[in-house]
């Protein structure tokens, strides 16, 4: 990166190995993503966009194909450890693989590139709720249709029912609740009608009759509505009792994101070098813009700990902070460097566990 590290003509080719993608805009800064969930992972089925699929949608030569295959490789071996790291505080493996693509690519196969892995992994999102799902084993809404299948989407591998950290095990936030049956049957049906709506706004984005930022919203919306029906469900001493866990868990994810949090600031602003090409200046402002967002993140936290914010309050500000970086970010690029971070921006809101 020019402002951050020298680099002669060769490095400016983009040339070299995979350079971690650290958190585009909504990294630390925003748990406001889509939230995981514990939709099980069908490991019978492909665990990436193959790269024939790759090549065909973006325009590969043979050449082009035989260099990326060995990154490809990575991206599908690499996605369930990531998903195993305990709060997802690793970068996805998926913007490893567009990172890396950057030294073989030209821009139009690039932005090609980064649309057909955002269409991709918005079929295998995983449902936004907390963990559990209520229910016999599922499939996440992208699931066996469409761009080479998926995994069931982005929350940890092999959790469901009957499995650790399924409903009733440790790390189900419903499992302590004194739940009824009718109100299992009544979480339940709730839970059908997020699936339903994610999946039909899943083929929406796939047949290009809504934007990313209408699958975002139509998402976020659902979400809302789940959440509606789920403090209408419990009492509300069950409600609150959830609320503490929820508050628990973001005050853990958040303070271990801080903690690693200029480390992150340096290997995203050293990726979105590698991708977009960046001059000095603009790396320089954009650590700059990320660094500076730090004490709003530590702000959060800080209302979380004395109870001063709610859980969804707190989201609610971790994605305006993203929102307002990702927006002085893009002042900061050119026509064509705004195009493609927009779309890395969406693909990014796909996954759990943002960071700075």
């Amino acid at each position: 990166m020019r402002g951050l590290c020298s680099r002669d003509a060769t490095n400016r080719s983009r040339a070299g190995g995979i350079l971690g993608f650290g958190a585009l805009v909504m990294l630390v800064a925003s748990t406001g993503c889509l939230n995981s969930s514990t939709q099980p992972v069908d490991t019978s089925s492909p665990s990436g966009l193959s790269l024939n699929e790759v090549t065909v949608q973006v325009g590969l030569s043979s050449d082009q194909a035989a260099a990326l295959a060995p990154a490809h490789g990575a991206w599908e071996r690499d996605e369930a450890s990531w998903s195993l790291g305990g709060g997802n505080l690793g970068e996805p493996p998926v913007l490893d693989f567009l990172a890396a693509s950057a030294s073989v690519l030209d821009r139009g196969q690039m932005r090609r590139l980064a649309t057909a892995v955002h269409v991709y992994e918005a079929g295998r999102v995983s449902i936004p709720v907390d963990d559990p799902l209520l229910g016999p084993p599922g499939r996440g809404p992208g699931m066996g249709g469409g761009m080479g299948g998926g995994m069931g989407g982005h929350g940890r591998r092999g959790h469901g029912p009957g499995h650790p950290g399924g409903p009733g095990g440790p790390g189900d936030p419903f499992r302590d609740l004194g739940l009824t049956p009718a109100q299992v049957e009544q979480l339940r049906a709730a839970r059908q009608v997020l699936m339903t709506t994610v999946h039909d706004l899943v083929e929406q984005l796939r047949a290009g009759t809504i934007t990313p930022a209408g699958f975002e919203a139509g998402v976020e919306a659902a979400r809302g509505g789940f959440e509606t029906s789920v403090q209408t469900i419990l009492t509300p001493a069950q409600y609150a009792q959830l609320q503490a866990v929820r508050r628990d868990r973001l005050i853990t994810q958040l303070t271990a994101r801080l903690a690693a949090f200029d480390a992150n600031v340096t290997r995203h602003v050293g990726a979105l070098d590698r991708i977009l090409d960046l001059s000095d200046t603009q790396a320089a402002d954009i650590t700059a813009i990320l660094t500076n967002a730090k004490p709003a993140v530590e702000a959060v936290l800080a209302g979380l700990q004395d109870n001063s914010l709610t859980p969804q309050a707190a989201h609610a500000q971790l994605k305006q902070i993203a929102v307002d970086n990702a927006a002085a970010i893009r002042l900061l690029l050119t026509p064509e460097q705004a195009a493609l971070f927009d779309t890395l921006t969406h693909l990014r809101r796909l996954f759990p566990g943002c960071r700075p």
